[in-house]
């Protein structure tokens, strides 16, 4: 297993702290399949910032690297491929899939004070959790101040339809590639209450679309 794991994975430990967004809050145990249908397992998550997958080697986060010999990794319920130089979130849709282009940005407001009140003012506390629903903590550290950051989703959809691969990010893209089903599509809009944002929002809406 760590022949196999040596020739697919680059070892770069992550040791200085950012503001990047994990997908999941934890590490989960996950599946890489490689070409050829070898399978590495272990803990894995996905760096919607920087649009990197990783992976957990003792108490060390670590890139994957060398993706072109990687046919798919499993986080759970959740199945990534690797296209390019990224990995998009591939969910099905009908007879179709969804591609979904995880884009997660975090934005600095504030820093973490006294009863957990967001500030402007640098202060030195205690452990706060590293994801807590829309708002993301850094960790604490020696000399460093606990900053609040809120998550801001901008991912991009894709899906193969009538023979081409159609991107989309909102409403008015979405639109634009269906301009014949323009009133239709509003309205389906409408009733779904669709946040693009939301990426179970975006499936539903492809199952009536599509």
């Amino acid at each position: 297993m760590k022949y196999i794991i040596s020739l697919i994975l680059i070892f770069i430990p992550i040791l200085s702290y950012s503001q990047s967004a994990m997908l999941f809050p934890e590490y989960q145990q996950g599946v890489i399949i490689l070409k050829g249908n070898k399978k590495v397992n272990v803990p894995v998550n996905y760096d919607a910032t920087k649009h990197l997958m990783m992976y957990k080697q003792g108490d060390d986060n670590m890139i994957l690297g060398n993706i072109q010999s990687v046919d798919s990794v499993l986080i759970g319920k959740h199945r990534f491929i690797p296209i390019k130089n990224r990995f998009y979130e591939v969910i099905p849709v009908n007879s179709k899939y969804l591609l979904v282009d995880w884009n997660i940005s975090m934005t600095n407001i504030g820093y973490k004070g006294a009863y957990g009140q967001v500030t402007h003012s640098k202060v030195h506390n205690y452990n706060v959790s590293a994801v807590t629903h829309d708002i993301y903590h850094t960790e604490a550290r020696p000399n460093a101040s606990n900053e609040v950051y809120r998550r801001s989703n901008k991912n991009t959809y894709y899906v193969f339809f009538d023979q081409k691969m159609l991107k989309f990010k909102d409403k008015k893209t979405l639109l634009k590639l269906f301009p014949e089903r323009k009133e239709e599509i509003e309205l389906i809009l409408k009733e779904e209450k669709t946040m693009f944002t939301n990426v179970e929002d975006v499936v539903e809406l492809m199952k009536r679309i599509l």
